[in-house]
């Protein structure tokens, strides 16, 4: 658990500080602030000793990277030639989930999701849009199209960019590269935007980790009741909405079974995750992994095991 997590030594984060100073100066120096390439960037990280948590699972074939954007979803997939997005966060955080993939050397996606159209989600994608290519677009349905700023303007680029865009259906497999893609919902059409969130559970031979978007217990009780237990058995569960009350039910979580799970959250208003949450998982004795504790949390399998490195804190779970 997070308590019994070493913390990264005063010695490390000097390094850490020196060597980004060091970075911005060269690249500052050199005019490429705004231009350098993602190879550059890396090439120049590595010779200045600058690690990311994701540096650390780079050689493994799959890695799933939920970035620290607040209350927020942004989730990275990678897995040989795949690169793969799952929402975009709130739309201030585009330019530091566009940085972060350029960071690990991503010059175009095979795949963008959109679990659901709250700003939350679609927010930052209209930019990632914009400065990668994109072969597809995945997105969740809904029942009443939104009016707002933000998916306005993400599906503004989407045909600017003629980019093929559709909804996959429930117990659809599709497969990337080595992975296995399984949609579990939306089942059922919502008036509720959560309960129309893409579910998807990714699968990396015999590792597997369910991406929940915001769906809450009616849509989870619509998933158990018509999936088996293999189906939706997982070792990670990404807890759906924030760790709101709503959500990770106790019926759920027992289908699922999972031994590691991971909050995408941040302060705000809500007081999320809700206790309530936290006890079920640590009743189960899952793992937890928080973006507001731990910063971007990077996991990584080899086919059989999962490694986790976090932004803030690193330690090694077999």
């Amino acid at each position: 658990m997070e308590e019994n997590q070493p913390k990264v030594g005063k010695k490390h984060r000097k390094k850490k500080v020196v060597g980004i100073v060091f970075l911005l100066l060269i690249l500052l120096a050199g005019g490429l602030w705004f231009r350098f390439s993602p190879e550059t960037l890396q090439k120049a990280r590595s010779i200045l000793g600058i690690t990311e948590p994701g540096d650390e699972v780079e050689e493994l074939p799959f890695s799933v990277h939920v970035l620290d954007v607040g209350k927020a979803d942004a989730i990275y997939l990678h897995s040989g030639e795949v690169d793969m997005l799952i929402d975009g966060g709130t739309y201030d955080c585009g330019e530091k989930v566009c940085q972060y993939l350029k960071r690990r050397g991503v010059t175009s996606l095979d795949v963008v999701v959109n679990t659901h159209p709250d700003q939350d989600h679609i927010g930052g994608l209209s930019q990632v849009l914009e400065e990668f290519p994109v072969e597809e677009i995945w997105y969740g349905p809904w029942e009443t199209e939104p009016e707002t700023e933000e998916y306005t303007r993400f599906w503004q680029v989407v045909q600017e960019k003629e980019i093929p865009a559709y909804t996959p259906l429930p117990g659809q497999r599709l497969f990337l590269g080595g992975l296995q893609i399984h949609v579990l919902g939306p089942l059922m059409l919502s008036s509720e935007s959560n309960n129309n969130s893409l579910v998807i559970r990714v699968a990396y031979q015999d590792t597997s980790i369910l991406l929940m978007g915001d769906a809450e217990e009616k849509e989870e009780t619509q998933i158990f009741t018509i999936f088996p237990f293999e189906e939706l058995s997982s070792d990670i569960l990404k807890i759906g909405h924030h760790g709101s009350e709503t959500s990770t039910t106790p019926p759920f979580l027992q289908q699922v079974s999972p031994r590691y799970a991971i909050i995408s959250v941040g302060e705000d208003a809500n007081d999320l995750p809700r206790q309530s949450v936290l006890d079920r998982l640590k009743e189960k004795e899952i793992s937890v992994y928080r973006t507001d504790w731990h910063g971007t949390v990077v996991c990584g399998s080899d086919g059989t095991s999962w490694i986790f490195r976090t932004e803030k804190e690193q330690e090694e779970l077999k």
